[in-house]
This record gives structure tokens, sequence and C-alpha cells, in this order.
């Protein structure tokens, strides 16, 4: 005969025996399942009432990843892991706007070099596509294979459209970092 139990006794024991997780990445994982299952029951036409719905391993990845974009991007994380060290700096006479611009410098400069990167892939991959051409279309379509076009203003356009992705990004983090009290940083951090 099975006896229920619940997610946090089951977390515990499980860690009693393999400790090289933490509890909150179950927690996180559980949440992300949660995500997933709201979010494709609805796509599904299903109520959100019904606890049940079936949950492929593609859609639960989608979740996670989802779900960790909205509860940690990567700068609030380091805002949240650098909270005694922006503490200090604040001890030590620096004002929130310093603070705040050691953050929303750091954020462009990750966010620029992923720009760059991803701009000369796509302008690699598309010039391996016009040479080569070995994407073949079927016969319904007038182009036998893959149509490729350099247009300076798309890469232009996409440019300047996730830098400003990446700007509103940065915002929040280096607000938070702003916000830090010298006193609350060092006795909590």
């Amino acid at each position: 005969m099975q006896t229920e139990i619940n997610f946090e006794e089951g977390v515990d024991a499980i860690l009693a025996k393999d400790n090289r997780y933490t509890r909150e990445a179950y927690f996180f994982v559980r949440e992300s399942l949660d995500v997933a299952q709201k979010r494709f029951a609805k796509a599904g036409g299903k109520s959100a009432k019904d606890k049940r719905a079936h949950v492929s391993g593609q859609q639960l990845l989608e979740a996670i990843r989802a779900h960790a974009l909205e509860q940690f991007g990567p700068l609030t994380l380091m805002v949240l892991e650098k909270k005694k060290e922006i503490a200090i700096l604040r001890a030590m006479g620096a004002q929130g706007s310093e603070v705040a611009a050691v953050f929303l410098s750091e954020g462009i400069f990750i966010g620029t070099i992923g720009l760059g990167g991803g701009i000369l892939l796509a302008f690699i991959l598309c010039s391996v596509l016009k040479r080569y051409e070995f994407i073949q279309l079927p016969e319904i379509y007038y182009d036998r294979t893959l149509p490729v076009v350099f247009e300076t203003w798309i890469y232009v356009g996409v440019a300047i459209c996730a830098f400003l992705i990446v700007l509103a990004a940065c915002i929040y983090p280096s607000r938070r970092a702003s916000r830090v009290s010298p006193l609350d940083g060092i006795r909590f951090g």
C-alpha cells in the first residue's frame, strides 16, 4: 500500500539520499512545470483547473527557460550575488547613480558582444547559404533554392532593436543595484 506524501516531504527524502542539487532547484522545476501546464493547457483548449494536463519535454524545457528569464534575469542575479560588494561601494561614498552606471555599462558591454556575435554569425550563415544554395525548396516554388537577400537596413534595424532590448533589460538591475543600502548589504549580504 502506497501512502501519499507531499512535495516537500518528497524533496526532503531525495535530498537525504542525494544532495547534488539544492532544495530550491527542485521547487524551481516544480514551478516551471506549473507554468508549462498553465501555458500549454490554455493553448490546448483545456481549462486551467485541469491539474493533470499533459506536458511534453519540449514544452517543459520552454517553460523552464521562460520561468528562469522571468525570475532571474542575468543582471538581476548578479546584483543579488554582489550585494555585499555594492554595499561596500556605497559605504565608501559611491552614489546610487554611480553604482547604477557600473551595472548599466556592464550590461551594455555584454549585450553589445552578443549583438556583434549574432550579426556576424547571421552574415556568415547568409553568405554560406547564398554561395552554396544547399537548401532545396519543393517544386511548387518559383525559386528552387532558399533565396537570400543582403539588405544593410535589415542588419542595422535588427541591431538597433536588439540594442534597445538590451538597454531595457539593463535598466531594472541597475536601478535595483543603486537602491542597495550600505547597512542592509553588509548585514544581510
